[in-house]
């Protein structure tokens, strides 16, 4: 009686990146026979999904290959069941686990921009004014993202507020003045953990709503007027006027 082939192990495992081009090889099986001049072909039988892979005969061994691009999104885990056939036609099977990798292949999005709000001057120091949210279609760290202000010169005073790099919620660090600063436009960047990291960034506005916090105040502390006691009535003698002014500091500020 012949003999069946044999592979040695059974069992296969091993990793490879969604981004290795095709003809990448994945791993290499081999089964003994101990037939004189036996012949092995080599076949995958079963969970080639999509014909992700190859197998070619060579010097006795089966070797797999990338056949089509991978796609972490649409297969995560490949069990590829080999067969080795003698030229008498005998087998015997082995299991290869093959598991796909992640690659930082997608970029973060920010959702629902344009972003702008508004708010009234004097809301508390702490107040959250608005939250911005990106997406990552990439998973683990290459999903994970990091929001950070962008402080260049087309992005207003970021220090009168605080960024969470981690929620993306955007909260007031100073008491807030319309009469001086009426509205902020402020560039905020998403960037993802991956290798290399990558980014998206967005404009927030923030517009400063008026409150009635300033007072009038008269032009002078003392008005005086002298009349005389047969003037007729409705005849004007003095007039007063007091205007809502800005403090030197703020003015300055302008």
């Amino acid at each position: 009686m012949f003999p069946d082939p044999i592979f040695s192990p059974k069992l296969y495992e091993t990793t490879i990146s969604e981004q290795v081009p095709p003809g990448t090889p994945v791993e290499t099986v081999k089964a003994t026979d101990p037939d004189e001049n036996s012949r092995l072909v080599y076949e995958i039988t079963e969970g080639n999904t999509r014909n992700r892979f190859s197998i070619s005969t060579q010097n006795g061994e089966g070797r797999i290959s990338i056949a089509q691009p991978l796609d972490f999104q649409s297969e995560r885990k490949f069990v590829l069941t080999v067969k080795a056939t003698d030229n008498g036609g005998r087998f015997d099977l082995a299991t290869v686990y093959v598991e796909v990798l992640d690659s930082n292949s997608h970029a973060p999005v920010f959702q629902g921009t344009p972003y702008s709000v508004k708010i009234f001057e004097d809301v508390p120091i702490g107040t959250t004014v608005l939250s911005v949210t990106a997406t990552d279609q990439d998973s683990g760290l290459n999903a994970q993202i990091v929001y950070t202000f962008v402080q260049d010169g087309d992005s207003d005073r970021v220090e009168d507020f605080m960024l969470d790099s981690t929620t993306g919620a955007i909260t007031t660090m100073k008491l807030l003045d319309r009469e001086k600063v009426s509205g902020y436009i402020i560039t905020i960047n998403a960037r993802d953990k991956g290798i290399p990291p990558l980014s998206d960034t967005t404009d927030v506005e923030i517009v400063l709503n008026d409150v009635n916090d300033l007072q009038p105040e008269f032009e002078k502390d003392f008005y005086q007027a002298k009349v005389s006691e047969d003037v007729p009535v409705g005849t004007s003698i003095l007039q007063v006027q007091a205007s809502v002014r800005l403090h030197k500091s703020l003015l300055q500020a302008n």
